[in-house]
């Protein structure tokens, strides 16, 4: 499952980020605020969040649907290095 980093302000002012696996955008953010876990000791979670930021950093290989990072996708076209090796692989041999 493709992951997010996602930055929320609880309304109390405390700021936290946290890298969550979701489907899409709107539950990360519905993840990243369910994360009290990561609040200060004592702190009283509030009812109201305000995402600051949200950054896709890992989707799937839409080929074989492995997890894969921006830092893994040399090409930026969505797929794993084993992937765009077979690609390009047989690119090669239908150009003959």
């Amino acid at each position: 499952m493709p992951k997010f980093r996602v930055t929320q302000r609880a309304i109390k002012d405390t700021v936290y980020e946290v890298v969550v696996e979701c489907a899409d955008e709107g539950g990360a953010d519905e993840a990243a605020a369910k994360r009290d876990d990561l609040l200060p000791a004592g702190f009283c979670a509030p009812d109201r969040w305000q995402t600051i930021s949200i950054e896709q950093v890992s989707w799937n290989c839409v080929e074989c649907g492995v997890e894969i990072t921006k830092e893994q996708n040399r090409k930026g076209d969505e797929m794993c290095e084993k992937c765009v090796a077979a690609y390009d692989a047989s690119e090669a041999l239908a150009r003959g």
